[in-house]
C-alpha cells in the first residue's frame, strides 16, 4: 500500500514537470542539468507540466548568447522573455541561473495564469503506478552566420601641392607667368574642397605712349575629384574660384600712377599626378571682371579675357586615419 502511493507521487512529480525544449548546437546548456534544477526551484505542491521553456543558444567566438522563453499552456504569449550573454567557460552555471530567473518570474505572476491544479492522491489506490508520460525535446541544429565585419572608416585624403606656370591670353593677346600653391582635402567618394593662393605677373600693356605693368595675387578656392586608375597615376579635374586684386603701375607716362583694381575669374584644369610627386596640368582662366587700364589722355589697353595655361609642380598625396 505504502509502496503504491510513493509510486504515485514520483509519477506525479515526474508528469507535473515542466517541457524544457533545447535549441544549443555548441552544447552550452546541459537538459540533465536544466530539469534538476527547475524540479529543485519550482513548488513541488503547484502543477507545473503546463509550462514549456525554450532555450536557444548562438556561439559567436567564444561568447553564448542565450535566448530564454516561458510559456503557459492557458496563453499564447510568452510569460518571460530573456536574453544572457555569458563566457563559454560560465556555461555549467546557465541551468542553474536560468531556473533561478524562471522561479523568480512565476512568484510574480499569479497562479491562474501558469499553474494547473494541484496534484491529488487517492490514498486507497493500490496497484502499479502507469507508466510516466515522456518528455519530448526538441534540439534544432542550425549554423550561426558569422557577424559582419565591423565597418571600417575610410582615410581623409591630403594634397598639397606647389607650382609654376605660363599662361597665355587673347581679346588680346597677351601672356603671364604664374606661381600657386595650396592643399586640398576628402574623403571616401565625395570630391576634395581646395585652397590656395596664386601670384600672377602680366607682360606689359600698351596705353597709348606708355605702358603699364600689373600683378596680382589671389586667393583660390575651388573642388576637385580624384580618379586613380593605378596607384602611380590620379587624373583630378578641378574648378577654382580665384578671388583677389591687380597692383597696375605706369612707366615712361608723363605721370606714373599706380591703381589696385579688382580680380573675379573661374578656372577650370585638369591635372595628372604621378606617384613620384610631380604632376602637370592644363587649364582655362577666364575672368569675370574686365581689366582696363587707361591714361589721362583717354588711351586705353586692357588684360585678356581669356586664359590659357600650362603649370608643373609637386604634389605628394596623403592619407590620414588610414
Amino acid at each position: 500500500m505504502v509502496g503504491a502511493v510513493h509510486a504515485v507521487l514520483l509519477f506525479l512529480a515526474l508528469a507535473a514537470r515542466p517541457q524544457v525544449v533545447l535549441d544549443d548546437p555548441a552544447g552550452c546548456v546541459s537538459k540533465t542539468e536544466m530539469d534538476r534544477d527547475l524540479d529543485a526551484l519550482l513548488p513541488a505542491d503547484v502543477d507545473t507540466s503546463g509550462l514549456t521553456v525554450r532555450v536557444q543558444v548562438a556561439a559567436v567566438g567564444d561568447r553564448r548568447t542565450i535566448e530564454a522563453r516561458l510559456y503557459a499552456a492557458q496563453s499564447p504569449d510568452p510569460l518571460l522573455d530573456k536574453s544572457l550573454d555569458v563566457a563559454a567557460g560560465d556555461c555549467p552555471t546557465v541551468p542553474r541561473l536560468l531556473a533561478t530567473v524562471v522561479r523568480r518570474r512565476l512568484d510574480g505572476l499569479p497562479q491562474s495564469v501558469w499553474a494547473g491544479p494541484p496534484p491529488r492522491v487517492d490514498p486507497d489506490l493500490e496497484g502499479p503506478p502507469p507508466p510516466p508520460e515522456k518528455t519530448v525535446v526538441e534540439v534544432v541544429h542550425k549554423d550561426e552566420p558569422a557577424p559582419p565585419p565591423p565597418a571600417t572608416p575610410s582615410p581623409w585624403r591630403v594634397r598639397p601641392r606647389l607650382a609654376v606656370g605660363v599662361g597665355g591670353g587673347v581679346w588680346p593677346w597677351s601672356g603671364d607667368v604664374r606661381l600657386a600653391g595650396g592643399v586640398s582635402v576628402g574623403k571616401g567618394y565625395w570630391p576634395d574642397a581646395a585652397v590656395g593662393l596664386k601670384a600672377q605677373v602680366f607682360a606689359p600693356v600698351q596705353v597709348g605712349g606708355g605702358i603699364a605693368q600689373a600683378a596680382s595675387l589671389q586667393l583660390s578656392l575651388g573642388v576637385a575629384y580624384e580618379f586613380a586608375p593605378w596607384d602611380w597615376l590620379q587624373i583630378v579635374p578641378r574648378l577654382d574660384g580665384n578671388l583677389g586684386g591687380v597692383l597696375a603701375s605706369g612707366a615712361r607716362f608723363s605721370t606714373n600712377e599706380v591703381a589696385l583694381l579688382p580680380w573675379l575669374s573661374l578656372a577650370p584644369e585638369m591635372a595628372v599626378y604621378s606617384g613620384f610627386g610631380v604632376f602637370a596640368s592644363v587649364g582655362v582662366e577666364v575672368p569675370l571682371v574686365g581689366i582696363v587700364l587707361e591714361d589721362r589722355t583717354g588711351a586705353q589697353g586692357r588684360l585678356p579675357l581669356v586664359w590659357g595655361f600650362v603649370r608643373v609642380g609637386f604634389s605628394w598625396r596623403f592619407l590620414v586615419g588610414d
